[in-house]
Protein backbone atom coordinates (compact mmCIF):
# COMPACT_ATOMS: atom_id res chain seq x y z
CA UNK A 1 0.00 0.00 0.00
CA UNK A 2 0.82 3.32 -0.45
CA UNK A 3 2.31 5.75 1.96
CA UNK A 4 -0.11 8.29 1.63
CA UNK A 5 1.39 10.83 3.94
CA UNK A 6 4.77 10.79 2.94
CA UNK A 7 3.21 11.14 -0.89
CA UNK A 8 1.05 14.04 0.49
CA UNK A 9 4.33 15.58 1.82
CA UNK A 10 5.68 15.66 -1.86
CA UNK A 11 2.14 17.57 -2.88
CA UNK A 12 3.47 20.45 -0.43
CA UNK A 13 0.06 18.64 1.40
CA UNK A 14 -0.38 17.66 5.00
CA UNK A 15 -2.26 14.40 6.27
CA UNK A 16 -3.69 16.40 8.90
CA UNK A 17 -5.57 18.43 6.30
CA UNK A 18 -8.51 16.45 5.39
CA UNK A 19 -8.77 12.38 5.11
CA UNK A 20 -8.65 9.91 2.93
CA UNK A 21 -12.23 9.29 0.96
CA UNK A 22 -10.81 6.47 -1.22
CA UNK A 23 -8.88 3.83 -1.65
CA UNK A 24 -8.40 0.69 -3.72
CA UNK A 25 -5.14 -1.63 -3.54
CA UNK A 26 -7.09 -3.92 -6.40
CA UNK A 27 -6.12 -3.17 -10.02
CA UNK A 28 -8.19 -2.06 -12.25
CA UNK A 29 -7.37 -3.23 -16.05
CA UNK A 30 -8.93 -1.02 -19.05
CA UNK A 31 -8.54 -2.45 -22.85
CA UNK A 32 -9.11 -0.83 -26.07
CA UNK A 33 -8.13 -3.36 -28.82
CA UNK A 34 -10.15 -0.75 -32.12
CA UNK A 35 -9.27 2.31 -34.06
CA UNK A 36 -10.27 5.75 -32.26
CA UNK A 37 -10.85 3.97 -28.92
CA UNK A 38 -11.52 5.06 -25.49
CA UNK A 39 -13.06 3.39 -22.54
CA UNK A 40 -13.68 4.47 -19.12
CA UNK A 41 -13.94 3.85 -15.07
CA UNK A 42 -15.81 5.29 -12.57
CA UNK A 43 -14.06 4.57 -9.22
CA UNK A 44 -16.83 5.04 -7.00
CA UNK A 45 -20.31 6.80 -8.52
CA UNK A 46 -21.05 8.55 -5.13
CA UNK A 47 -17.73 9.94 -4.60
CA UNK A 48 -18.22 13.35 -5.03
CA UNK A 49 -15.27 15.90 -4.37
CA UNK A 50 -13.98 19.60 -4.88
CA UNK A 51 -10.38 20.19 -3.37
CA UNK A 52 -8.61 16.68 -2.99
CA UNK A 53 -5.37 14.83 -4.24
CA UNK A 54 -5.81 11.79 -6.69
CA UNK A 55 -3.22 9.77 -6.94
CA UNK A 56 -2.80 6.67 -8.77
CA UNK A 57 0.02 3.88 -10.61
CA UNK A 58 -0.22 2.90 -13.67
CA UNK A 59 1.36 0.31 -16.15
CA UNK A 60 0.81 0.46 -20.09
CA UNK A 61 1.21 -1.90 -22.60
CA UNK A 62 0.14 -0.78 -26.18
CA UNK A 63 1.05 -2.45 -29.75
CA UNK A 64 0.28 1.35 -31.19
CA UNK A 65 2.25 4.48 -31.74
CA UNK A 66 -0.23 6.69 -30.31
CA UNK A 67 -1.70 5.16 -26.87
CA UNK A 68 -2.58 6.88 -23.58
CA UNK A 69 -3.68 6.59 -19.89
CA UNK A 70 -5.18 8.42 -17.79
CA UNK A 71 -7.90 9.81 -15.84
CA UNK A 72 -11.16 12.07 -15.49
CA UNK A 73 -12.11 14.04 -12.54
CA UNK A 74 -14.79 17.20 -11.35
CA UNK A 75 -16.84 14.99 -13.95
CA UNK A 76 -20.52 14.72 -13.58
CA UNK A 77 -22.34 10.96 -13.77
CA UNK A 78 -21.70 10.87 -18.25
CA UNK A 79 -18.38 9.96 -19.12
CA UNK A 80 -18.66 10.23 -22.41
CA UNK A 81 -21.31 13.10 -22.77
CA UNK A 82 -20.73 14.92 -19.49
CA UNK A 83 -18.65 18.39 -18.42
CA UNK A 84 -15.08 17.31 -16.83
CA UNK A 85 -11.45 17.79 -16.50
CA UNK A 86 -9.06 14.91 -18.03
CA UNK A 87 -5.64 14.26 -17.70
CA UNK A 88 -3.68 12.23 -20.40
CA UNK A 89 0.08 10.52 -20.83
CA UNK A 90 0.28 9.31 -24.50
CA UNK A 91 3.25 7.70 -25.76
CA UNK A 92 3.90 8.97 -29.21
CA UNK A 93 6.00 6.79 -30.90
CA UNK A 94 8.57 7.60 -28.10
CA UNK A 95 7.45 10.86 -27.14
CA UNK A 96 6.77 11.18 -23.57
CA UNK A 97 3.79 13.98 -23.84
CA UNK A 98 0.98 14.77 -21.68
CA UNK A 99 -2.31 16.96 -21.59
CA UNK A 100 -5.12 18.46 -19.29
CA UNK A 101 -8.06 19.63 -20.92
CA UNK A 102 -11.63 21.01 -20.18
CA UNK A 103 -14.60 19.22 -21.64
CA UNK A 104 -18.10 20.40 -21.61
CA UNK A 105 -20.94 18.31 -22.92
CA UNK A 106 -18.29 15.55 -23.92
CA UNK A 107 -16.65 18.46 -26.42
CA UNK A 108 -13.31 20.15 -25.91
CA UNK A 109 -13.43 23.18 -24.66
CA UNK A 110 -9.88 24.36 -24.16
CA UNK A 111 -6.21 22.69 -23.54
CA UNK A 112 -5.39 23.66 -20.17
CA UNK A 113 -1.83 22.30 -20.54
CA UNK A 114 1.01 23.72 -22.88
CA UNK A 115 0.76 22.65 -26.90
CA UNK A 116 2.69 19.18 -26.81
CA UNK A 117 4.20 19.37 -23.19
CA UNK A 118 6.67 16.32 -22.61
CA UNK A 119 8.09 15.27 -19.78
CA UNK A 120 11.13 13.00 -19.29
CA UNK A 121 9.47 12.04 -15.63
CA UNK A 122 6.80 10.03 -17.68
CA UNK A 123 8.11 6.22 -18.54
CA UNK A 124 7.13 5.00 -22.03
CA UNK A 125 8.51 1.62 -22.69
CA UNK A 126 6.23 -0.70 -22.93
CA UNK A 127 5.28 -2.16 -19.67
CA UNK A 128 6.70 0.24 -17.86
CA UNK A 129 4.56 1.96 -14.72
CA UNK A 130 3.86 5.60 -13.47
CA UNK A 131 2.70 7.52 -10.58
CA UNK A 132 0.58 10.44 -11.28
CA UNK A 133 -1.40 12.50 -9.41
CA UNK A 134 -3.76 15.59 -9.21
CA UNK A 135 -3.74 18.25 -6.50
CA UNK A 136 -7.08 20.06 -6.94
CA UNK A 137 -7.62 23.25 -4.94
CA UNK A 138 -9.94 25.54 -5.51
CA UNK A 139 -9.46 26.77 -9.49
CA UNK A 140 -5.99 25.77 -9.15
CA UNK A 141 -4.98 22.34 -10.63
CA UNK A 142 -1.45 20.91 -10.52
CA UNK A 143 -0.17 17.71 -12.43
CA UNK A 144 2.32 15.64 -11.36
CA UNK A 145 4.20 12.23 -12.87
CA UNK A 146 6.39 10.55 -10.57
CA UNK A 147 6.66 12.95 -7.86
CA UNK A 148 7.77 15.60 -10.73
CA UNK A 149 5.64 18.36 -10.78
CA UNK A 150 4.30 18.79 -14.44
CA UNK A 151 2.60 22.09 -14.37
CA UNK A 152 -0.29 24.15 -12.46
CA UNK A 153 -2.83 25.13 -13.90
CA UNK A 154 -5.64 28.29 -13.70
CA UNK A 155 -9.53 27.16 -14.60
CA UNK A 156 -12.51 27.68 -12.60
CA UNK A 157 -15.56 26.15 -15.02
CA UNK A 158 -15.40 22.71 -12.63
CA UNK A 159 -15.79 22.98 -8.71
CA UNK A 160 -16.69 19.50 -7.89
CA UNK A 161 -17.80 16.03 -9.17
CA UNK A 162 -16.54 12.08 -9.62
CA UNK A 163 -13.03 10.52 -10.82
CA UNK A 164 -12.74 7.96 -13.42
CA UNK A 165 -9.88 6.34 -15.34
CA UNK A 166 -9.47 6.26 -18.52
CA UNK A 167 -7.53 4.99 -21.65
CA UNK A 168 -7.27 5.85 -24.99
CA UNK A 169 -5.49 4.73 -28.62
CA UNK A 170 -5.02 5.60 -32.14
CA UNK A 171 -5.26 1.70 -33.56
CA UNK A 172 -3.53 -1.15 -32.15
CA UNK A 173 -4.39 -2.73 -28.12
CA UNK A 174 -4.05 -0.57 -25.77
CA UNK A 175 -4.13 -1.60 -21.75
CA UNK A 176 -3.88 0.42 -18.85
CA UNK A 177 -3.56 -1.18 -15.04
CA UNK A 178 -4.44 1.07 -12.43
CA UNK A 179 -3.41 0.06 -8.66
CA UNK A 180 -2.43 1.58 -5.68
CA UNK A 181 -4.98 4.99 -6.42
CA UNK A 182 -6.55 6.98 -3.58
CA UNK A 183 -8.43 9.91 -2.80
CA UNK A 184 -7.75 12.25 -0.17
CA UNK A 185 -10.42 15.29 0.50
CA UNK A 186 -8.72 18.23 1.42
CA UNK A 187 -10.55 20.86 4.15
Amino acid sequence: MPDIAKDLKGYGMSAENGQLVWLSSLPITLTVDTYGAMDTYMIDPRLVVSDFVFQTEVSWKSSGGLAGCGYMFRTDRSLSRGDHYDFVAIRLSGLPIWWAAYWKEGYLQRMLSPDYATSAAIRQKYGSTNTYAVVALGDHLTFYANGDRLSTIQNDKLTEGRIAFQVQQESGETTCVFKNSWVWALK
